[in-house]
């Protein structure tokens, strides 16, 4: 079982990269899914009307023709999703931009992503939302003795909000030059009201 910690800080600041997979907002609906230790109002000074990103129409165009039948056959069913293939990659944003303009979707944003079988197009519009943003402030892997999990495993909180967590947790590193690293990026970044550990393995 592997073990990855965050700190986490929320802001008033927009992301750049704000599409539907990305995690860097949360919202006032979904914030109890979220296994915090506190209730939204804790972030009371960040929590603002966001923009959340929603996927109108995935537009999915396989790399290769002999893939066409299994990418249809695997997300052809989905009613949200649309199969466009060119042997041509390069004439793929032309193509769904043109899918686009005949859908009247023309003043909704793109998102593209990739896997090795096909290339994804996520057209996406923004709802304004209760929520806040927020930013990753510090990443460890593993590293941490017994201890750590004593205090923190739990079935229904993994982001933990109190300056005591991240001070424990430092106590917890194991290695030296990570124990340094976790101080820096951690606790000496800790902010009340906006940073959050979270955990996930």
């Amino acid at each position: 079982m592997g073990l990855d910690i965050y700190h986490y800080k929320a802001t008033l600041i927009r992301p750049e990269n704000l599409h539907p997979v990305s995690e860097n907002y949360i919202t006032e609906s979904s914030f109890e899914e979220e296994g915090f230790d506190v209730d939204f109002s804790h972030f009371k000074d960040c929590i603002q009307i966001i923009d959340v990103p929603v996927t109108l129409k995935t537009i999915i165009c396989p790399k290769e023709e002999s893939a066409i039948e299994y990418v249809t056959e695997f997300l052809g069913k989905y009613e949200d999703t649309q199969i466009m293939f060119d042997p041509d990659l390069a004439n793929l944003p032309k193509l769904v931009e043109e899918y686009k303009e005949k859908n009247e979707l023309k003043e909704s944003q793109l998102h593209r992503w990739e896997t090795p079988l096909w290339i994804g197009f996520d057209i996406v519009a923004f709802e304004q939302q209760t929520g806040f943003y927020f930013e990753e402030v510090g990443y460890q892997r593993k590293g941490v003795s017994s201890h750590f999990w004593t205090r923190f495993k739990s079935e229904t909180v993994y982001c933990f909000t109190n300056k005591e967590d991240f001070d424990f947790a430092c106590s917890c590193v194991e290695i030296n030059e990570r124990k340094r690293l976790f101080q820096e990026c951690f606790v000496d970044q800790f902010e009340a009201g906006k940073s959050w550990m979270e955990l996930n393995y």
